[in-house]
């Protein structure tokens, strides 16, 4: 995209409200592709659920916009501005990239086992501590199994944890876990994970 970009002089816009502020094990997902996107977007971390967001964009873009042209609901409350500096700080403290990436390598260790235990698992994929598996029928990646997801959801939170498919099939796992999350705590969620997806399983058989 970058180099389409350049070629046909387009902005490259990055969103990292999502993905952003160590989710991926660095500041921003973009930088795992060694690239500098014209604009990226910031939000959700960054305020610890306060609601702010920012543009990060370069200056002659930046710029070109004409003074009192650029509005919004939230833009300048200093208690969130405040709450946001205050957030940053703690990330940077607590090293949240760090964080983001021993999170993520155990979870995707934890689903690359698991899609070596069960069949009905099509993929897994993602960057640090953004991750996710698809569920599918006959260990096939071309036949998505919302039904097998919606199970495997079912089961999850009737065991108390809190599960959301995703994908354009609703056969995606997708999994947000917090960077600050205890061991122990995150064990107790894959475990629960493991076995909702061998009852899945076994009743599929």
């Amino acid at each position: 995209l970058r180099r389409v970009c350049d070629l046909h002089n387009i902005v490259l816009i990055v969103d990292e409200v999502q993905s952003g502020f160590g989710r991926t094990g660095k500041w921003g997902a973009y930088q795992h592709f060694d690239i500098e996107p014209d604009l990226s977007t910031w939000a959700k971390s960054m305020g610890s659920g306060m609601p702010i967001g920012c543009v990060i964009g370069k200056a002659h873009i930046m710029d070109a916009a004409e003074p009192g042209t650029i509005g919004g609901t939230y833009l300048g409350n200093p208690v969130c501005c405040a709450a946001s500096l205050a957030t940053i700080n703690y990330m940077e403290a607590i090293d949240i990239n760090r964080l983001g990436q021993e999170v993520g390598d155990r979870i995707k260790n934890t689903f690359e086992r698991f899609k070596d235990s069960y069949a009905c698992i099509g993929s897994v994929r993602g960057l640090g501590a953004m991750l996710a598996f698809d569920l599918v029928k006959d260990n096939d990646p071309n036949k998505p199994d919302a039904e097998a997801c919606k199970k495997v959801i079912q089961i999850c939170a009737e065991k108390g944890l809190i599960l959301l498919s995703a994908g354009i099939h609703n056969n995606v796992i997708r999994v947000l876990s917090p960077l600050t999350i205890e061991k122990e705590v995150l064990q107790k969620g894959l475990d629960i994970i493991d076995s909702a997806l061998h009852q899945v399983s076994e009743s599929n058989n």
